[in-house]
């Protein structure tokens, strides 16, 4: 059941993103050039409305900082504060190529990471954005990439694996720990499309949820030995759990939990 609906853009809606902390507020993007910040609460027109020069293929909310937003326009970033919306706080120039995905720091206000179709993906203050601090670069177009919730990994969606057959190259999910590859979520069958990570409480409990083109929804759930990796705290009685356990946490896994989707026909 639709609980409403949001018209205001005059072209395709391109992304949308929910705010972290006030669940009432959703960013929407599109190739109309405007970028419209929504309260649920009254839907009859935006709250705020962005405006660029080109259209918008990305918007992020920042995961510390609640009154900044980022926008993705072919190559470039703008940042903005929507207290303050008559033009953007600062404006990068990060890609050649249409960057594909933006993400925020989960722990830093002033960072953020952009993939690309040129194959690179970007690390980058806002306040020093001439250059990013840190490129990795690789040998497909970089369709996402986001921040783990825990520590200094992350995760990317790409087109191609380098000697992979195509046909196991569309599903699979790369995690990267200091700029190296290090294990790859392989399940999906097709084109991986979102991930997104599930909200949890507790220190050791992170799950990646993940819908692709193969009509499933995959939960993979993260294991303590990839948390230490990624440097992230663990209580004793989780590593002891990890220290003692029989079974070995490889560089290629399948997701724990899936839920595929039926069309009409039953196929």
């Amino acid at each position: 059941m639709c609980i409403c609906s949001l018209r205001g853009h005059t072209r395709v809606v391109s992304d949308t993103h929910f705010h972290r902390q006030d669940h009432n507020l959703i960013a929407t993007c599109s190739i109309d050039t405007f970028t419209y910040l929504w309260d649920l609460r009254d839907t009859r027109k935006p709250v705020v409305s962005l405006s660029a020069v080109a259209g918008a293929s990305q918007v992020q909310w920042n995961k510390v900082a609640s009154h900044l937003v980022a926008t993705a326009h072919d190559g470039d970033i703008k940042i903005w504060d929507y207290r303050k919306n008559s033009a953007p706080l600062h404006y990068i120039s990060a890609h050649l190529c249409k960057i594909h995905g933006v993400d925020w720091s989960p722990h830093h206000e002033y960072q953020l990471v952009t993939s690309s179709h040129d194959g690179s993906i970007k690390y980058f203050d806002i306040h020093s954005a001439r250059k990013p601090e840190n490129v990795i670069m690789t040998n497909f177009p970089v369709w996402r990439a986001i921040y783990t919730p825990f520590g200094s990994g992350l995760l990317t969606i790409g087109v191609g694996w380098g000697g992979l057959p195509r046909v196991e190259q569309a599903g699979v999910i790369g995690i990267w720990i200091g700029g190296t590859l290090t294990h790859r979520l392989v399940g999906h069958t097709d084109t991986v499309q979102t991930m997104v990570w599930r909200p949890n409480t507790l220190p050791s409990n992170y799950q990646l949820v993940t819908w692709g083109r193969d009509q499933t929804l995959r939960l993979w759930t993260m294991h303590p030995s990839l948390l230490k990796m990624c440097s992230h705290y663990l209580p004793d009685d989780i590593e002891n759990d990890d220290n003692n356990s029989d079974t070995s946490y490889a560089s290629t896994v399948s997701s724990m939990n899936d839920l595929s989707v039926c069309d009409s026909k039953g196929h």
